[in-house]
């Protein structure tokens, strides 16, 4: 379904859906003394689903004993289904009607997961903002001042779950899928020194892509002055621009690149980052991921802000260059928006300093 048409409908039909249950949501003081079953909602994106997993990890240290569920959709169960702290995860259209003693809902600004929310559970935390708000029982401020993983950790924090993580939470691999993993590198013969690269992005906002063109400078420095190998990280929708990428580089250094887009599930993916000896990436999933795996990760910035979504972890890198425009992405305003003619933020990063980025990286 189009991106435009989803928030058509979740903005007049399930807006109104939260109003109407709005005289059913009680306003009684959130209780939480005994939390046996606790629901987490998040319904969109790989990368911010990763974002939560410290919120759930602290949950699980405040609540040991709690079954800690996660409400998701088929686009980012994987993340869930990969994360030591969940019991389990229940996949869209599959719903639950007033099983858990808390919901906590991680949707920043839509409405159909505070409809959910309200179903599903006796006590409801979540964002203050929009006609969602009013089915929760409490209901907390967006800081878009702060990294998302301390914005959730906010809404954590009103059942005293929740201090300030210096890292993200570890994605767990199965044998079966390091296998698979293995026998894809050494298929490919990628051993040693080698950095993974995702040039794409998601549907929802093209212009947060940094130029191939100077990925592909990028790739050339890395193979012929690095003496390394890439790995081009994507989704199946990605293989076009992967290989328009791998023709724009230098003809000898094609033969040390390869694709992984359609060659591996997510799950199997998460293991195939962990691999890479460094991660370049656009605003999106894979460079969340690698974050995750432990990898020295390199974010490009234009449109949205590290401030709120920068590779998490001291030893990572962002590069931004802030224009009066930006961040022009407003994730709790549902805001995703394309730049205005004549302005591309991304185009003002330079190959020379992504390099320099890199090998500072190298060297942590």
């Amino acid at each position: 379904m189009a991106v435009k048409l989803i928030k058509w409908i979740d903005k007049y039909i399930f807006g109104l859906a939260c109003i109407t249950l709005s005289p059913f949501s009680m306003r009684k003081r959130l209780m939480f003394n005994k939390l046996d079953k606790i629901l987490i909602v998040k319904l969109w994106a790989v990368g911010e689903s990763v974002l939560t997993l410290p919120m759930i990890k602290a949950l699980r240290e405040k609540y040991p004993r709690a079954e800690i569920d996660v409400l998701a959709t088929p686009r980012n169960k994987d993340v869930y289904e990969s994360c030591r702290y969940v019991n389990k995860v229940i996949v869209m259209p599959s719903v639950v009607l007033r099983k858990y003693d808390l919901v906590i809902d991680c949707e920043p600004w839509m409405n159909i997961s505070a409809v959910l929310s309200f179903f599903a559970g006796k006590n409801r935390i979540g964002f203050s903002h929009g006609k969602r708000a009013l089915v929760y029982n409490k209901r907390v401020h967006f800081n878009d001042k702060q990294h998302e993983v301390l914005t959730f950790l906010d809404l954590s924090k009103q059942v005293d779950a929740g201090t300030e993580p210096d890292k993200l939470v570890k994605l767990n691999v199965s044998k079966e899928d390091i296998k698979k993993v293995n026998a894809f590198l050494k298929k490919n013969k990628l051993n040693g020194f080698f950095v993974g690269i995702a040039p794409g992005v998601a549907e929802s906002a093209k212009s947060r892509m940094w130029p191939l063109p100077r990925y592909a400078h990028l790739i050339d420095y890395i193979v012929l002055k690095m003496h390394g190998k890439v790995l081009l990280i994507g989704t199946e929708k990605d293989l076009p621009i992967l290989s328009d990428l791998k023709e724009l580089v230098d003809k000898k250094v094609q033969k040390n690149i390869v694709i992984s887009a359609g060659e591996l599930t997510l799950k199997q993916s998460f293991g195939l980052i962990g691999k890479c000896k460094i991660f370049v990436s656009n605003d999106t999933g894979p460079m969340h991921i690698a974050a995750a795996m432990g990898v020295p990760t390199l974010g490009l910035f234009g449109p949205n802000t590290p401030v709120r979504f920068a590779p998490y972890g001291k030893k990572n890198i962002s590069i931004y260059h802030r224009k009066a425009c930006s961040p022009c992405i407003n994730v709790h305003k549902g805001q995703v928006r394309e730049c205005k003619e004549g302005i591309d933020c991304m185009s003002d990063i330079s190959a020379e300093e992504v390099i320099e980025a890199v090998e500072k990286l190298r060297k942590k």
